[in-house]
Order: C-alpha cells, then sequence, then structure tokens
C-alpha cells in the first residue's frame, strides 16, 4: 500500500472525529481521484476498513451507492 495514501486517510479520518458526513465523504472521493494514489472508491473503502476502523469503509461504500 501506497505509504502517502494510508496517511492521508489517517488524517482525513482523525479530523472528521467520528462525524462522517458529506464533507468527510467528499474528501474521500477527492483522495480516490487523485491521480498520485492512483486509486479507487473501492480500494478506498477497504484501506478504511482494513487499516483504519472497521465499518468506515462500508459507511463510504453505502453512501457512494445512493
Amino acid at each position: 500500500m501506497n505509504p502517502q495514501l494510508k496517511a492521508e486517510l489517517v488524517r482525513l479520518f482523525k479530523r472528521a472525529e467520528g462525524r462522517y458526513g458529506p464533507a468527510f465523504f467528499h474528501a474521500l472521493d477527492e483522495v480516490a481521484a487523485c491521480p498520485a494514489y492512483r486509486t479507487s472508491p473501492g480500494e478506498v473503502a477497504e484501506l478504511l476498513d482494513t487499516e483504519i476502523l472497521d465499518g468506515v469503509g462500508q459507511l463510504y461504500r453505502k453512501e457512494r451507492t445512493k
């Protein structure tokens, strides 16, 4: 895994302070779209669940499929 990607996800997660609303999901979208990370929303969701906090990635997936 890209260490910069993980660091960015950790930073966003800490900044959200448990408030996983539109601003948090928008920030995740921007990370997923960033060419430097070469990732996708699905990969971001998986990393959130496996590396950050299980369930946060599921929330992101659910938000993206609305």
